[in-house]
């Protein structure tokens, strides 16, 4: 077996550094952004706080209904459409309810 040449073995080199890169993009990608993301537990954020969360987040759109709630203080969310976890999808919509507090007769 002949031993390889100074320059094939740069050459060989930079192809496996140039390989390895490219995997670590790989599972870099798949791992922080490959647009798999999930849908958070809501309940007890302010409307805000799911405004911020969806401006990140393209693929969702959010309905608010306000609704009253002896369990929740004024402005915070109270229940979603989608259980905590769920994969957002492209075009997905969820519903969030918004407490207006305690009903008064």
């Amino acid at each position: 077996m002949r031993p390889y040449s100074k320059k094939k073995f740069i050459r060989l080199r930079i192809f496996s550094l140039g390989l390895s890169l490219a995997i670590l993009i790989a599972i870099a990608f798949f791992l922080l952004g490959n647009g798999s993301h999930h849908i958070p537990n809501f309940h007890g954020w302010t409307v805000q706080d799911v405004l911020d969360f969806v401006e990140t987040n393209d693929d969702l759109t959010v309905r608010f209904d306000l609704v009253y709630s002896e369990e929740m203080v004024p402005a915070r969310v109270v229940s979603q459409s989608y259980a905590p976890g769920t994969t957002i999808t492209e075009g997905m919509r969820i519903r969030v309810e918004i407490s207006k507090g305690i009903e008064v007769p």
